[in-house]
């Protein structure tokens, strides 16, 4: 089940896998092999996340809103996952 579906969205979600835009819009990053083993001893090894064979990247936590012109309207990207965007200003701009 998507997160449009689980959260019944009436717009559109990316949903990333292979990385692809992440790295397009500068907000991928290589984790080092501490980080990749550690992950690994969890049971949760990137290709599962990713599904990239071999993976080594993460994602940073990001937001973005973009306009049907294909401009962004919002912009969040925020290394300590902790913060985020705040939800009431980013569905203002949706709506």
């Amino acid at each position: 089940m998507t997160t449009q579906e689980k959260d019944e969205l009436a717009f559109p979600v990316l949903s990333d896998v292979g990385l692809n835009t992440a790295r397009a819009f500068g907000v991928a990053f290589e984790l080092p092999k501490a980080l990749l083993d550690l992950y690994t001893d969890f049971d949760q090894p990137l290709e599962s996340s990713n599904g990239v064979e071999g993976a080594k990247e993460l994602p940073l936590p990001a937001t973005f809103v973009i306009r049907a012109d294909r401009t962004i309207a919002y912009a969040h990207v925020e290394a300590d996952f902790m913060r985020r965007s705040e939800p009431l200003e980013v569905l203002n701009l949706v709506r």
